[in-house]
């Protein structure tokens, strides 16, 4: 299932290192070495492909294609078993589904070969470039913690200010009516004898309503996949808040060459902002090159 390659590794091609990539053709390249030998015989199968230094295994390398957004696993040669001490070659990608091991294993997403012709072969039916639904649920996990993170911001601060009142946090439901009840009464003109609590009970009400709008049970929204061509690929998502969130089925992922003007208003705004920081009723951007636009 799609949700499965969530919990693969993936790596940015924009966090490679330049001086990690690996030029087979340079002479300080000890060719000797099985992984390289892996390396420049896959190249030669699947044209444009690079490689880099793997930061996950030192036996490894990233398999690259500079125009995607992701690099598309990694190859490598050892005795990654721990049990034979018999070096193999394999093949590590999100698309393999090995199932000996357990989907939390990194061992479900890896074939091993003893020689290197059977090696290539396996490596170029498994390693390819994202398709936008697995570029959109490896997302999910980055829009989720970005959401959860926003959200706790708002529940501080209404804690804070809910003590603020009362000095500590004890029946928040029924205080929440009382407090409600006291906030019009002000509005409406009532003056406490303190004079502070008309300000303490307006902050409560206000970051209370912040935390209301966030707490919602969906968060629909339309992505925007920036592609290398300078085409965006859309879809639609039903709740940014959903665990490993897919494309909805229910309307067509496209690429087109430009957006429409209600979307590209809000990308041009989550353009000037940071990635992975989320505006409340516009949406956020991912250091992958998607904008998630929520409808509100």
């Amino acid at each position: 299932m799609l949700y499965i390659v969530r919990r693969a590794k993936h790596k940015l091609v924009s966090e490679l290192d330049p001086s990690d990539k690996i030029d087979l053709d340079s002479v300080a390249i000890p060719m000797a070495h099985n992984k390289y030998l892996f390396a420049d015989a896959l190249r030669k199968k699947l044209r444009g492909v690079e490689f880099y230094k793997c930061d996950i295994k030192t036996n490894a390398l990233w398999v690259v294609h500079p125009d995607d957004t992701y690099a598309m696993g990694y190859i490598g040669y050892g005795d990654i078993m721990k049990t034979s001490h018999e070096p193999k070659y394999y093949v590590y990608c999100r698309t393999i589904s090995n199932e000996k091991y357990s989907d939390f294993d990194d061992f479900y997403f890896t074939k091993i070969r003893g020689d290197i012709d059977a090696a290539v072969r396996v490596a170029c039916q498994y390693i390819r470039p994202y398709t936008p639904a697995e570029r959109v649920v490896v997302d999910s996990s980055i829009v989720n913690d970005v959401i959860d993170s926003y959200r706790h911001t708002f529940s501080k601060q209404e804690t804070g200010c809910r003590r603020a009142l009362i000095g500590q946090k004890t029946h928040e439901s029924d205080e929440n009516d009382l407090f409600t009840e006291l906030y019009r009464a002000i509005e409406q003109g009532y003056q406490p004898v303190d004079a502070t609590l008309g300000d303490k009970v307006r902050d409560w009400y206000k970051a209370k309503e912040g935390k209301d709008s966030v707490y919602r049970k969906k968060l629909p929204a339309t992505f925007a996949l920036h592609n290398s061509n300078n085409t965006f690929t859309v879809g639609r998502v039903n709740d940014l808040n959903g665990y490993a969130f897919t494309p909805a089925h229910e309307t067509p992922v496209q690429t087109i060459d430009s957006l429409p003007e209600d979307i590209e208003g809000k990308v041009a705004v989550l353009s000037m902002v940071d990635t992975g920081h989320y505006v409340a009723g516009v949406g956020m951007r991912l250091n992958s090159g998607a904008f998630y636009v929520v409808d509100e």
